[in-house]
């Protein structure tokens, strides 16, 4: 099925009472329809069914395929594996009906001839991504981040989002303190005082790139 607007429009009062199903299929094409997605490509299968009742819609959708997303950790673009189910009930009536769990439910009004499943699906397609995005390991246990990227950075947990930076100098220059060794002066010139993280990083050319990401997490 092609990822056209329209092909994702459902005019469900040309339905009976009944359940129903569609299939679609999710590409960079269909992304490309939210302008600045928060995912640029993918390779996703969308299952929908749809169960018809005289109080409104069921509808069920099942969600397997990768996402092509940015690495938390190098910043390079790998496959993430996704399959997820997620149900939204859609009830016929007042618009401005409240529901205590408005994330699975919506309204539609008398006027509404059609049902738009589009943005529900881009929704749904992006939450069915885990909170951290990391490269999985090789079969041979290493990380599959980007080799270069990975020597900037200490792998200090893979289940937790803290890895450091650094910018690739002798980490032993230090005294196990923590101080500058003996007649030795601090790079940024001040006396007594230890060189921030944030000057070391500093001169890492990947720098600019990394700050920018983490400012957008």
């Amino acid at each position: 099925m092609s990822n056209k607007a329209q092909d994702y429009i459902i005019d469900y009062k040309t339905f009976k009472s009944g359940i129903y199903e569609f299939d679609y299929h999710i590409d960079k094409d269909f992304f490309a329809m939210f302008g600045e997605p928060m995912v640029q490509d993918g390779d996703v299968d969308v299952h929908v069914t749809m169960k018809v009742s005289s109080a409104g819609l069921d509808i069920r959708l099942g969600i397997a395929g990768t996402l092509c997303v940015e690495c938390d950790r190098c910043l390079e673009p790998f496959d993430m594996p996704v399959d997820s189910l997620y149900d939204l009930v859609v009830k016929f009536g007042d618009k401005t009906t409240p529901h205590d769990d408005a994330d699975d439910m919506i309204t539609i009004g008398a006027d509404d001839d059609f049902l738009d499943l589009s943005q529900h699906i881009y929704e749904y397609v992006v939450l069915s991504l885990p909170a951290r995005h990391v490269h999985p390991d090789n079969p041979d246990g290493t990380p599959g981040c980007d080799p270069e990227m990975l020597s900037h950075i200490i792998i200090t947990d893979d289940d937790e989002d803290d890895d450091e930076f650094y910018d690739g100098e002798d980490m032993d220059d230090e005294d196990e303190d923590g101080d500058e060794p003996d007649g030795e002066v601090p790079d940024d010139g001040s006396e007594g005082e230890m060189e921030t993280i944030e000057q070391k990083l500093s001169r890492d050319p990947r720098w600019q790139k990394i700050k920018a990401k983490l400012n957008n997490i």
